[in-house]
């Protein structure tokens, strides 16, 4: 499953100056991102940021791998994410009640049992 977030190959001038791969671009203001409005892509990882924990680093992260970042906005941008990330810091219960709230379970139980090949990656 971890395969599907390798990065493109990058040169070795890249890899020590901080610079990204070509088409790799990071978006500084990923909510406002041209890419939101768009249908997912190969490159796209959808980010359940649901208020558990700071998520920039995760965002960092995702984009130096050369992926672009789209946020799940609503319930049913889980079913069209082909690479979903979870990230949680430990509080169960806390992020049981903001999921529900929120109207995230339901949605994330079908992605789970969904005989689609996807990847659902969870941090925490």
């Amino acid at each position: 499953m971890l395969g599907a977030l390798q990065a493109p190959p990058a040169t070795p001038q890249q890899l020590y100056s901080g610079r990204r791969a070509p088409g790799t671009a990071r978006c500084r203001a990923p909510r406002s991102c041209p890419a939101r409005a768009s249908a997912s892509s190969d490159k796209d990882v959808w980010l359940l940021d649901y208020g558990a924990g700071n998520v920039r680093s995760v965002r960092n992260a995702i984009a130096h791998l050369g992926y672009m970042v789209r946020d799940v906005a609503s319930p049913a941008d889980i079913a069209q994410a082909p690479r979903l990330l979870f990230p949680g810091v430990g509080a169960f219960g806390t992020a049981m009640a903001v999921l529900k709230e929120r109207g995230f379970v339901e949605p994330l139980k079908e992605y789970v049992q969904a005989r689609v090949e996807r990847v659902l990656l969870g941090a925490g």
